[in-house]
């Protein structure tokens, strides 16, 4: 049976290289491996072009190797999380690729499979397909995109065996799943490493085959940045739940609604069951639901926005 080495967080990132390319897993601090990157950024490694959704929040997660100036390229698709990156990318202290975030996951996907590249709708016409290959398919514009792959992945999970077999916890799964066979060297950070046996075959999210290092990190509040910020307390203004009431007028039953960050999510709160909606989100919509009531928060209901 496999065994995968269990390493201390200074031991994983001195792995990393100057001028390597860094797969960060993380929709936000959700799913981060946060703890990975505040130890990489305690080193002196620099030139990492980095990939992620976002470059972490102000201070926080790759936020901190970009303040360090250890980035030299960043690619993701949501930068706005951290106006420190606006900023590196609109004064051209950093380079910078953007992707539209479905763009994004199926370059990891597609770098993970050994796919070269491949042809994509969106972005054609705009700013983001200048300088990219197009064709036109079944009489519609189509971008080129190449696959993406790293050097190093730090990924998050929840759970591990000794093994190296993953379980992500609800939206935790995000980008990590794609990250964890698109690098040449993965590096898991877990919150629990259990014996082989007890993650069940069927909930074994990313195999061991995938996974060459472990390490352990228990994930706190702090951890979270904004994705902290879930509370059964956070109030809606009337006026944005009037325009999500009146968004779910516009639904019909067997719709399927693809709902964006802000007031659509909303609108997921008032569909009931009877409705007969189908759900469809960004990363996927496990563990996405309206605001806890029982007093829990991010620490147990992981969200994506």
């Amino acid at each position: 049976m496999k065994q995968v080495p269990q390493i201390s967080l200074q031991e994983a990132v001195a792995m990393v290289k100057d001028g390597d390319v860094l797969l960060q897993g993380g929709f936000g601090m959700t799913g981060n491996p946060v703890h990975l990157m505040h130890a990489l950024a305690e080193t002196g490694t620099k030139n990492l072009t980095f990939i992620g959704n976002n470059v972490g929040e102000v201070g926080i997660g790759g936020g901190r190797l970009l303040r360090n100036g250890q980035l030299k390229k960043m690619i993701g698709s949501f930068f706005t999380s951290n106006p420190e990156a606006v900023k590196a990318a609109q004064d051209g202290v950093v380079e910078y690729e953007l992707l539209p975030q479905g763009t994004l996951a199926e370059a990891l996907r597609a770098g993970g499979a050994g796919i070269g590249g491949f042809f994509t709708p969106t972005s054609a016409g705009t700013a983001l397909a200048e300088g990219r290959e197009t064709k036109i398919f079944n009489g519609e514009e189509q971008v080129l995109i190449p696959s993406l792959r790293g050097n190093v992945a730090f990924i998050r999970a929840w759970k591990a065996d000794t093994a190296g077999n993953l379980q992500y916890r609800m939206t935790e799964q995000n980008f990590n799943r794609a990250m964890a066979t698109a690098a040449d060297l993965v590096i898991v950070e877990v919150e629990e490493i259990v014996p082989v046996g007890e993650i069940l075959p069927e909930f074994i999210h990313t195999p061991g085959s995938f996974v060459d290092y472990l390490v352990q990190a228990t994930l706190t509040l702090e951890d979270l940045g904004s994705s902290a910020s879930v509370s059964s307390s956070k109030k809606v203004s009337e006026s944005r739940m009037n325009m999500a009431k009146r968004a779910l007028k516009e639904l019909q039953k067997g719709d399927v609604v693809n709902l964006g960050i802000g007031i659509p999510t909303l609108v997921a709160d008032l569909i009931s069951e009877e409705d007969g909606i189908i759900l469809h989100t960004e990363n996927g919509m496990l563990g996405v639901g309206p605001a806890p009531t029982d007093g829990g928060g991010a620490m147990e209901y992981p969200v994506n926005g």
